[in-house]
């Protein structure tokens, strides 16, 4: 359904006229459904089987991002349904995942009738446990049987309600980490490269480190990602990173090896302006630090980002122009998952 356009140019009393023809036409457009309750297109949901949308109560919405929401009608609209103007209807964001887990089933209406309906359910929580195998090919074959399997389940489900979809992913998650920690466990590599990068990517370091701190002399997968850990400083003290050359393999996808070297030089080229015996020479290596982090910056690095806002006042400078790129890349790289920027935007915030 369009929504009404409001009057903004030339004669108001025509434009007014204009709109309210607008909302009789959209509202034209509603098909009803059974007894003459007209719907959007969409997908709501249902607490008990088998149950019309007519008589569901409570009905709900479920929103593109997995949200639900309860719909609400006025007592006008609860009085003649038959009657109901779309523009009364409330929809009421959900408080908890309790109301979420009584949905039963889903319904979707297209074109204002119902044309599809699905049952809501988890398999049981032993549904995928079961004795791992001694050998590091059978838990491979087993993973890579499931990983397929979450794939088409992630795909089956994506219009569902989130809290229902991620109980069934996180089934075959769980034993997918079962699986590959046995494998890990008997000395697999590739297993062990796996655990350690999903857990880098989760940023889960501690994890990260138990399986890749013992691996950088076999593996350019381990040498990468403790190298970003260094340069974030996010590795032990006591523990060196791995140098990266230019012409090093690296097979994280994020940051890419241009991004990490532009960013390592241009938070060295910062240290040093820092200890610059003049202000001509601290001046250039700056601006040459600024220029390195943008680079990087401009890639989707999240971290050269931060380091970038940092350089440029952190958004609280004199400097409205800098004051203002920097608040901009510290809102990116906090959205692309750095936590030390998503503090800073929290306290900013709270300010």
């Amino acid at each position: 359904m369009t929504p009404p356009r409001a009057p903004t140019e030339g004669n108001m009393s025509v434009c007014i006229g204009a709109w309210r023809k607008q909302m009789r036409d959209d509202k034209k457009e509603m098909k009803p459904v059974e007894g003459g309750m007209p719907w959007e297109d969409g997908w709501y949901g249902v607490t008990v089987p088998g149950a019309s949308l007519e008589t569901a109560r409570p009905l709900y919405v479920l929103h593109p991002d997995g949200t639900m929401s309860t719909l609400r009608l006025t007592a006008a609209a609860e009085a003649a349904l038959e009657q109901i103007d779309p523009y009364e209807r409330d929809y009421t964001p959900l408080a908890d995942t309790a109301a979420e887990e009584a949905v039963v089933e889903l319904v979707r209406v297209e074109d204002g009738r119902e044309v599809a309906r699905e049952s809501l359910f988890a398999e049981p929580a032993d549904a995928f446990a079961g004795a791992l195998s001694e050998t590091a090919e059978w838990c491979w074959a087993a993973a890579r049987a499931l990983d397929r399997e979450l794939a088409s389940t992630m795909e089956a489900t994506a219009h569902w309600p989130r809290a229902s979809r991620g109980r069934r992913l996180a089934l075959r998650e769980a034993r997918i980490r079962a699986l590959l920690t046995q494998a890990a466990n008997l000395g697999d590599l590739p297993a062990q490269e796996r655990l350690g990068r999903e857990a880098f990517e989760a940023g889960d370091d501690a994890e990260a480190l138990r399986w890749l701190a013992g691996l950088t002399g076999q593996s350019a997968l381990a040498r990468s990602v403790l190298a970003v850990m260094g340069l974030e400083g996010r590795l032990p003290e006591e523990m060196p990173a791995p140098e990266v050359s230019p012409g090093s393999p690296w097979p994280l996808a994020q940051p890419t090896l241009r991004a990490f070297l532009r960013c390592r030089e241009g938070v060295s080229e910062a240290a040093a302006a820092q200890r610059a015996r003049t202000v001509d020479l601290a001046f250039g290596r700056m601006r040459r630090a600024v220029g390195l982090l943008r680079e990087a910056a401009e890639a989707g690095y999240a971290y050269a980002q931060f380091r970038l806002a940092r350089l440029l006042g952190g958004g609280r400078g004199e400097d409205r122009v800098a004051a203002d790129e920097a608040r901009r890349w510290l809102r990116a790289a906090a959205l692309g998952g750095c936590r030390a920027a998503a503090e800073a935007v929290g306290a900013d915030e709270a300010d």
